[in-house]
Formats: C-alpha cells, structure tokens, sequence
C-alpha cells in the first residue's frame, strides 16, 4: 500500500505542477551567452548585430517537444527522518501530430533521509492513437529504516524500539483501452519482494515479530 501511495504522489507532483501553471518557475533556463568586446566592436563598426535574434515567426525556429521539471522536495517524517525528494520529469506529447491525447510524462525520483533511508522511483505514463491507449509503467526500489515499538504487538515493551530495515522493489506495468467516456481498462501485471531484517543496536530492544527476517514475493496478474 505505501508504494502504490508513493506512485500515485509522483503523479500528482509532476502533472500537479503542469496544470497549476507554475512549471515555468522548474523549467530549466539556458542563459544567453554574454557579449564579448570583439562582437560589441563589430556591431559598433557595421551597425549590423552578427547574431540578430530569431523572430517568433521564423518558420525555421524548433519548438522544444517538451518541458522539463526539476522538483526538490524536503520532507520530514517521524518514521524515516528528515531529507530531500528529488523529482525530475519530462512532459511532452508521445506524438506531435496527436492534438486528443493529454501530455505523456516520464519521470524518477528519489528520497535520502538523515537515518539511511533510501529509495528511487522510475514512472512514465504514455497516451497514444489520439487517446486510445495508455501505457503505464512503475518501478521502485528502496531500503527503508524504521523503530519498531513494542505496544501493539508486545504488551509491557511499550518504551523499548526495536530499529528495522525493510528494503525491497516492486514494478508494474498497464497496458489499458479507452473504452469509452474516457474510461480505461486493460490489463495489469505486478511483481516484487520485500526483506525485514533487524538493524543491529547496543540499547535494549523488545523481542522481533514473527515476520522479521520473512522475504515476501508477489507476482500477480490481472485486469
């Protein structure tokens, strides 16, 4: 569940930010490049500018295909510390000549906290065929690190931690028709695993949960 939170987070940041119109200010600029006295000489001496700007009209300009969009998020948590997310995306439409399709995103991110933590998130979203098809994709790997209290699972332990570290990965992919109205549907596939193990410490801890140590598989397949 905390990873389908995290995909569906990065969602919200890199089409959130299209959409509210503040992509301008993440938007990488390239600076002009500065004049040098032989240039101001020559214009000075022929009044002509050698490097006269391109007119809004020129047919021969290029268009970017795309916008680019640099987010560094902090974050901090009272379960993984305090740190920064890095986000980086790329907007643009699969195909130029499709005007019915929304943007296509692609995008990763990543989360390093003060207590080890970390992790890295791959994530595109593809429309294609004016609207038709979108294809989905998602990858995460991590580690992160966590205390453990004892209430909850063992009563009179309630003031002890027991630190963690669950690192694992997960990916998925959708394949999905517009059916109609908008409505998608095709289908998906999923798979992952995930490993709890306990972090070594010299302070008193409560006994593990059973499923420490556990290595979870999933591999599933539907629609």
């Amino acid at each position: 569940m905390r990873r389908i939170y995290i995909h569906k987070f990065l969602n919200f940041i890199l089409l959130g930010v299209l959409s509210t119109g503040s992509i301008e200010a993440a938007l990488v600029q390239v600076p002009p490049p500065p004049v040098t006295d032989s240039t101001a000489q020559a214009q000075a001496a022929t009044g002509v500018d050698p490097q006269p700007a391109v007119a809004a009209g020129d047919p021969g300009a290029k268009e970017p295909r795309g916008s680019i969009v640099i987010a560094p998020l902090p974050i901090v948590s009272p379960a993984i510390g305090a740190g920064i997310v890095p986000v980086f995306g790329y907007i643009f439409p699969f195909q130029k000549k499709d005007k019915i399709s929304p943007p296509s995103v692609a995008g990763v991110a990543g989360l390093l906290t003060d207590n080890g933590t970390h992790a890295i998130v791959l994530m595109s979203d593809l429309f294609m065929k004016q609207n038709r098809y979108e294809l989905r994709s998602f990858y995460f790997h991590g580690s992160l690190n966590y205390d453990l209290y004892g209430e909850g699972y063992d009563a009179g332990t309630s003031n002890l931690r027991l630190p963690l570290e669950q690192e694992g990965q997960l990916f998925s992919v959708y394949f999905l028709r517009n059916i109609h109205w908008n409505i998608f549907a095709g289908p998906h596939f999923v798979t992952g695993n995930s490993t709890i193990t306990v972090k070594p410490t010299s302070d008193e801890a409560p006994p593990p949960p059973q499923d420490v140590g556990l290595k979870t598989n999933l591999t599933a397949l539907g629609l």
